[in-house]
């Protein structure tokens, strides 16, 4: 699963949708529905917004994040 589907399975869980999450985090909505549609990687900056909104852990929507794993 890439970034794209966690993303929409996180929307529906948090009841909300891209157009809302678009207007809250400045990302557009095109942008977020092309993610999603290609099921993409989502950007390390993109992805820090929508972890913000969203008060999740940026690492459950970004696989490409520098804090994943364990820090040696």
């Amino acid at each position: 699963m890439g970034d794209g589907k966690k993303l929409k399975e996180i929307l529906d869980s948090k009841n909300t949708n891209v157009r809302q999450i678009a207007k809250a985090t400045g990302i557009s909505a095109t942008t977020l529905y092309s993610i999603i549609q290609k099921d993409s990687n989502i950007r390390f900056d993109f992805a820090l917004r929508l972890a913000n909104e969203l008060e999740i852990d940026v690492n459950e929507i970004c696989a490409a994040s520098p804090f994943s794993g364990a820090i040696t």
